[in-house]
Order: structure tokens, then sequence, then C-alpha cells
């Protein structure tokens, strides 16, 4: 009848997919299904469908993106149970009323999967402080508290956040990293600087620098702030740790070279404490954050330069990789020297079109001067009367 079929098997492995791994969620699938047709009095006709559509859930959570997933599941698993209880209908020679039977069973089956699946995903989420999928589509919307909040408060970092999502986000796609989690972890990763905004250079404006009239050991303080700041909102907003490991990681240990250097010049002789002018953070320990880490670098390099070129963007990109290899801080993280170069080769062609070249017409430098630009002399209009006169005066 219809309730073996109505039995949601695919819903452990799919939920296990979103966490996990797809070789784990089909085994947990197989295991299922041996498990409920053992149940049904070794049902082997049930025991083939349900590794089958067990299978169908998770190419489905695997190979769909965003909220289409749950959605589109419902009809994948509903179209696997019809072909296959077609296909195994006509060759047991079963009744068509049964197999109808059997069809409503089915499609009640991805209805029930794709709601199950999403409550206990968002269920997990809250309980377990994890990081689904959803959870990173909720995160990614712009609209959310924390970022109207960074966008009104510090639109530096706000855009600067943007273009850097952008950047990892690529990095992530071209290593086969977690692409989503990496673009919303940059968006989250600068909150911290919401506190005293005017101390971050992407905020400050005209040439305005506050860290000048400051001593180099404050405003290292500062800027170590923003770490602890952005883990003290990310608690206020229950973000999740996942998130919460781009704000702690994305500095890792650093060295504040412009500050440390300006403090042994402003020392005379005495001796200054190269771990005061450090990050209090965490050593990047996934690719996501190592590729955050190298993108934040890579990005305020490249936004100093001035008449930037492809060849200056390339020499940025390897100057970062080769000093933060230098200084240990992606000895933590699981990043390969063949995937640090596919990383480079992404942020080189992110960056270029970012830095594309603009064609410069006419009047342009005036505009932005706010001088007007010089009217091109126009030749005095000759009255009808005085062209008459010329004629006359040819002989015309």
């Amino acid at each position: 009848g219809i309730t073996r079929y109505v039995v949601p098997v695919a819903v452990v492995p799919m939920m296990i997919t979103y966490y996990f791994d797809n070789r784990v969620s089909l085994l947990s699938g197989v295991s299922l299904s041996i498990l409920v047709a053992g149940i049904f009095a070794n049902d082997f006709t049930l025991l083939v469908i349900s590794i089958f559509v067990s299978a169908v859930g998770v190419v489905a959570v695997g190979v769909l993106r965003g909220r289409k997933r749950l959605t589109n599941s419902v009809f994948l698993i509903g179209s696997a149970y019809f072909f296959s209880l077609l296909f195994l209908g006509i060759a047991q020679q079963i009744p068509i009323p049964e197999m109808a039977r059997d069809w409503i069973g089915g499609l009640l089956n991805g209805v029930i999967s794709a709601v199950l699946v999403y409550g206990l995903l968002l269920l997990f989420d809250y309980i377990f402080n994890v990081c689904s999928e959803y959870k990173l589509i909720e995160l990614s919307d712009l609209s959310h508290p924390l970022l109207k909040m960074l966008a009104v408060r510090a639109p530096g970092t706000y855009n600067h956040s943007i273009v850097i999502s952008n950047l990892v986000e690529a990095a992530g796609e071209a290593i086969r990293a977690n692409s989503l989690l990496a673009k919303v972890g940059a968006y989250y990763h600068d909150i911290g600087k919401m506190y005293m905004p005017e101390y971050f250079i992407e905020n400050q404006r005209f040439g305005k620098n506050p860290h000048e009239s400051l001593a180099p050991r404050l405003s290292s303080l500062i800027l170590q702030n923003h770490v602890k700041k952005g883990l003290e909102f990310a608690n206020q907003y229950h973000l999740p740790a996942a998130i919460k490991d781009f704000i702690a990681q994305h500095h890792g240990t650093s060295l504040m070279k412009f500050f440390y250097e300006k403090a042994l010049t402003l020392s005379k002789g005495v001796p200054v404490n190269e771990a005061d002018f450090r990050y209090q953070g965490v050593k990047p320990r996934t690719r996501e954050t190592g590729i955050l880490m190298l993108a934040d670098n890579i990005e305020a390099l490249t936004r100093s330069v001035h008449d930037i070129n492809v060849s200056k963007i390339r020499n940025a990109i390897h100057s970062v990789v080769e000093e933060k290899l230098q200084e240990g801080q992606l000895d933590e993280c699981p990043l390969t020297m063949r995937e640090l170069q596919i990383i480079s080769k992404a942020f080189e062609q992110n960056l270029i079109g970012v830095h594309h070249a603009r064609i410069e017409y006419p009047g342009q430098e005036k505009m932005i001067s706010g001088k007007k630009a010089a009217k091109s002399p126009q030749k005095a209009k000759k009255s009808p009367e005085k062209k008459v006169q010329e004629l006359e005066d040819k002989g015309i």
C-alpha cells in the first residue's frame, strides 16, 4: 500500500549532505534503506527504490543552489518514486490502481521530506549554532541589520567588504572551497570597525588621518580592538561560530608594520616590543579564512597603488602571498601551494576587472576640478544683408 513509500528515507542523507559530505550521505542512505526494507518484511522492491530515491535526494542537495534546493527536491523525489515504481510495476506486472496508490505515496514522501529537512535545518542551526547553507543565504542578505548599520557608520569599510566578498567567492569557487561561506564571512569580517570608524583609512575623508596625532602604540591598540569589537557585535547579533572565525582569524597575528616602524623611529634607541604591534587574533584554520586574509591584504595594497596595471596587480598578489607564508600566518591553514597558485590567478582576474581602464573624455578633468569647460569659439553669424553685399562686391 501507500504506507511503505511514505517513509521519508531521503531525509537523513539529505541532512548529512548539508553539513558533511556526499559520500557519507550516500552510505547513510543505503544503510537506512536496508533498515526500512527489513522493517517491511525484507521488501526488496522497497530497498531498491529507497536507495535510488536517497541518491536522488543527495544529488538534489549537492547540485541545486540556494532556496531552490528544497522546492525542487519535492519534484525530484516525487519523480524518482514515479519512474522507479513505473519501471518495477511494469516488470512485475503490478495493476495500475496499486501503482497509482504507490505514486501518491511517493509524492507525499517528497513533500514530507522537504518540510522535514527545512525544519530540521532551522532547528539544528539554532540549537547547535552551526551554519547550513540556508543560514548563509539568510546572512548574505545585504538588508541584514548588521550590514545596514555597517553601511551607515562605516561606508568605506562596507564597500571594502563588498569588494572582498567578490574576491573570496571567486577564489573559493576556483579551489572548490565553500565559496558561499567565504563570501558571507567577508561581509562581516570587519564589522568591528563600526566602533571608531574614522581611525580606519577607508573611512577617512579628504586626507584627514587622526593617527598622525597619536602615539604608535595607541594606534596599534585601536586597530587591534576592531577584532574584539567585531566579535562583540557578532555575539550580540547571534552570528554562527563559522562567521565569527572570519572576524577572529582574518588578521591572524600579523605585524602592523607601519606603526611598528614608526615606533622604532620615535624610540631613539629604546627597545620596542614587537608583540605590542601584532594583532592578537588566531591564525586562519580553514581554507576559507585563509583566502579572506590574503584577499583583505591584497585589496588594501592594490587600492593604495597609483596608476594600477596588470603587472602591479600581479606583483601585489605575489608579495602578499609570500609575506604571509614567510610570517607563518598560513601554517595552520590547510591550503596547498597548488591551491595558492589557483587563488592568486582568481584574484588577478577579478582585480583586473575591478581596476579596468576607462576612457577619458574631453572636459572630464575640468568637470572633476569644478572648473567650467571653455566654450568652443563660434563665428559670428552674418546677417542676410551683409551676405548680399559681399556677393555684389565679388561681382557675383
